[in-house]
């Protein structure tokens, strides 16, 4: 399926590579996006009255991400996978997530974070794993969907500072 010879208008390659790697390619969230980008975009054009280029920028993206909206609105998702790992086996699997919120960590760092021995994160991570919402890439755990990284920042902004431990949670 092909988009109308009639819609005019175009996405950035940076945009596209962009959304890529916010989604790792969830369509859901790819869906999401586009959507949101191309509302913003005619309410602009079209209720607003301005003239503008025809090309979503990436400057269009980041004011979609940084906008609450947008979590709102995807907000059936995220809620949906916060529930999930907060229901699943193993236990303390939303902690380890809570604690990815600052920047990628080690396992070690991760341990330190939570207050869990290392024993007990292995089957935690490999569990996040399997279910796509975290990666391993050098040894070091981050979230595969890095947007909802971000809706956890926004949920609990009072728990993502770098000093905060398991007992603060």
């Amino acid at each position: 399926m092909q988009p109308s010879p009639d819609f005019e208008l175009e996405y950035e390659l940076a945009v596209i590579q962009k959304i890529f790697t916010l989604t790792n390619g969830q369509p859901y969230l790819v869906q999401l996006l586009g959507h949101t980008l191309v509302t913003c975009f005619n309410r602009v054009v079209f209720e607003q009255g301005a003239i503008r280029n025809k090309k979503i920028t990436l400057q269009d993206l980041e004011m979609v991400i940084n906008s609450s909206s947008f979590y709102r609105d995807g907000d059936a998702y995220f809620m949906g996978i916060w529930r999930q790992v907060g229901s699943s086996q193993p236990d303390h699997q939303s902690k380890v997530l809570l604690c990815l919120c600052d920047r990628p960590l080690s396992i070690s760092e991760i341990s330190d974070k939570t207050g869990l021995s290392v024993s007990s994160l292995q089957p935690i991570l490999s569990a996040l794993q399997k279910c796509g919402i975290i990666t391993d890439t050098d040894g070091y755990y981050t979230y595969a969907v890095e947007l909802m990284r971000g809706w956890l920042k926004r949920l609990y902004p009072q728990l993502l500072t770098s000093g905060h431990r398991e007992s603060d949670w």
